[in-house]
């Protein structure tokens, strides 16, 4: 076998698992938004990363104590229930991902936006998306956690406090 063959062979090796990688990220993205463009929660959640998860518990567990203290009828959950709620798809999951829907289309990202892979360094990769009418891309940040790659909603869009 020849040196430039060995080359070809390696080359086009690392091809194939580039593509498939770059396969895996990009469909990691886009399931986020058909899973909740299809109202198909526990689904949705299973998309994101650890931290986005731990920060909308964090998020609704703090709304929860605050709810608590105007008005008695609110149920206690604590964050491992929340959790539990956002995993099968509860009540506080429905209202918080139909919540969500009111301020983002899915349809603007799944079907008007142009998607753009942009840097992949060890476990966190960059998506650039770009609405069709707009000047600046959304920067979809995603980590890969346990060998799958994850949506990271919170590092994307949250702003810093």
């Amino acid at each position: 076998m020849s040196i430039l063959s060995v080359f070809v062979t390696i080359s086009s090796g690392y091809a194939q698992k580039n593509d498939v990688e770059l396969d895996a990220i990009l469909n990691s993205a886009e399931s986020f938004f058909k899973f909740i463009k299809q109202k198909d929660y526990p689904k949705t959640w299973n998309t994101l990363t650890r931290k986005s998860q731990e920060t909308i518990v964090d998020d609704v567990f703090k709304e929860i104590i605050k709810k608590q203290s105007s008005q008695k009828d609110i149920k206690d959950y604590s964050r491992e229930g929340i959790f539990a709620d956002f995993v099968s798809g509860g009540p506080l999951s429905k209202s918080y991902w139909d919540n969500f829907l009111l301020y983002v289309d899915p349809n603007i990202i799944l079907e008007n936006s142009k998607w753009d892979i942009g840097t992949i360094k060890g476990n966190k990769a960059n998506i650039s998306v770009k609405y069709k009418k707009s000047d600046n891309p959304a920067i979809l940040q995603l980590y890969k956690e346990n060998s799958a790659w994850k949506f990271g909603l919170v590092e994307t869009f949250w702003t810093r406090k």
